[in-house]
């Protein structure tokens, strides 16, 4: 399991990368999406802090409140040592880092209001009350049997 930080700027690096600068709202869409694909692929969660249905969607606060000051603009890239360091945490699981990747990859091309939409439709959000917690279990249970993405059934 990794920190949601260390994934976030895995994240904003890798839409950076790819020249795609991505905004806080896109990001705890995808932030979501790596925590029901890790839990489909690898049976674990991929981060500990929880996700929030917030009106806009699925919402993990410590990773939001980390890049809120950015608002509806781009968020910077990570500076290169926290970028790094976080790198090097990630770079130990292999398998997740795979999935994660594979989700970023699937989602360059999405706008956030696109993922907003999406997330609406699905029942972890759609079967949480505004502010209440979408847990994990109910996250799990839902990936296991649903593609939303179409990223298939194995890595």
């Amino acid at each position: 399991m990794q920190s949601v930080l260390d994934i976030s700027k895995y994240v904003i690096n890798q839409y950076w990368k790819n020249g795609t600068p991505i905004t806080n709202l896109k990001l705890q869409k995808i932030l979501y999406y790596v925590q029901g694909y890790v839990s489909k692929f690898c049976n674990e969660p991929a981060f500990p802090e929880p996700i929030y249905n917030w009106p806009y969607g699925p919402v993990v606060p410590e990773a939001y409140y980390e890049y809120n000051e950015n608002r509806a603009k781009a968020i910077p890239e990570p500076e290169s040592q926290e970028l790094e360091q976080a790198q090097s945490r990630l770079s130990r699981d292999k398998v997740t880092l795979s999935v994660m990747n594979r989700v970023i990859d699937e989602t360059y091309d999405y706008t956030a209001s696109h993922l907003v939409d999406m997330t609406h439709s699905e029942d972890p959000w759609k079967n949480t009350n505004e502010s209440q917690e979408i847990t994990y279990p109910r996250i799990s249970r839902y990936f296991r049997s649903h593609d939303p993405l179409c990223l298939g059934e194995s890595l």
